[in-house]
């Protein structure tokens, strides 16, 4: 199995203690087989995991963008802000905009079981009016919010509908 994915392991160069393989089980326990002995990809996926002690490689947001001194203080302040407007039972707004989805026949990664075949173009050239922005608009105070969906390619558009 460690020859198996011996030509396709990689690891941190800052790191030695972590490596990964970018091969799937799948496409191990195939070679595995071909070679004559019989295994399926659920074990080579355990042997991957508890023998090699390799895992599917997954990031973790856990460091700041950026450090500065008043980073705390700067949450304070806008904190303290907050409770003064809470208090005086006004409007405390927060307005956000999520990840940009794709409106149309375009390819989109993931797995699912079917019984056909889904047919996408071959090409993803979207225009503005493919995409679909989720736009949110949050009263924190009142916990009352309005969702639009707009087309575009830019936040600053969805500001002025």
């Amino acid at each position: 199995m460690e020859e198996a994915v011996a030509d396709r392991t990689a690891g941190s160069p800052i790191d030695e203690q972590i490596r990964w393989t970018n091969r799937s089980p799948a496409e191990i326990a195939a070679e595995v087989m071909a070679q004559g002995f019989s295994v399926c990809a659920d074990t080579v996926r355990r042997i991957l995991t508890d023998d090699l002690g390799l895992s599917r490689r997954q990031a973790v947001k856990d460091e700041a963008a950026s450090e500065f001194p008043q980073r705390d203080e700067q949450f304070e302040y806008i904190a303290d802000l907050r409770r003064w407007y809470e208090r005086r039972q006004w409007p405390v707004i927060s307005v956000d905009t999520k990840k940009k989805e794709l409106l149309g026949e375009f390819f989109r990664p993931g797995r699912a079981y079917t019984d056909g075949v889904l047919h996408v173009q071959d090409h993803d050239f979207v225009t503005s009016q493919q995409r679909l922005v989720p736009y949110g608009v949050f009263d924190t105070a009142r916990n009352e919010a309005c969702v639009l969906l707009a087309r575009g390619a830019d936040t600053s558009e969805l500001a002025s509908c």
